[in-house]
């Protein structure tokens, strides 16, 4: 299990990318393009803000106290996933799987 915590990727292109079983708190995805992306895991205060999460499977993962403001997550998968404290304001979750 890779621990990237604190990572700064922001603005990163990420399309497809495999991020399973990765520890990945308090890192900076801001703006970053992760369609596609697999990012079960572990994502605790996690800053996913303005990014493009379109097909991104989240299932079981911990994103408790993450950051989706005004991110697309249209079409992602968030079966599953410890979502407390989680901020959506100005999310896309058109076709997004909630259960």
């Amino acid at each position: 299990m890779q621990d990237l915590s604190r990572v700064d990727l922001s603005r990163a292109c990420l399309k497809n990318t495999n991020f399973s079983g990765a520890i990945l708190r308090d890192a900076n995805f801001s703006e970053a393009n992760l369609e596609g992306a697999n990012l079960k895991g572990d994502l605790l205060s996690v800053d996913l803000s303005r990014a493009c999460l379109k097909n991104t499977n989240f299932s079981g993962a911990i994103l408790r106290n993450a950051n989706f403001r005004e991110t697309n997550l249209e079409g992602a998968n968030l079966k599953g996933t410890e979502l407390g404290f989680a901020y959506f304001t100005g999310a896309n979750l058109q076709h997004a799987i909630l259960k």
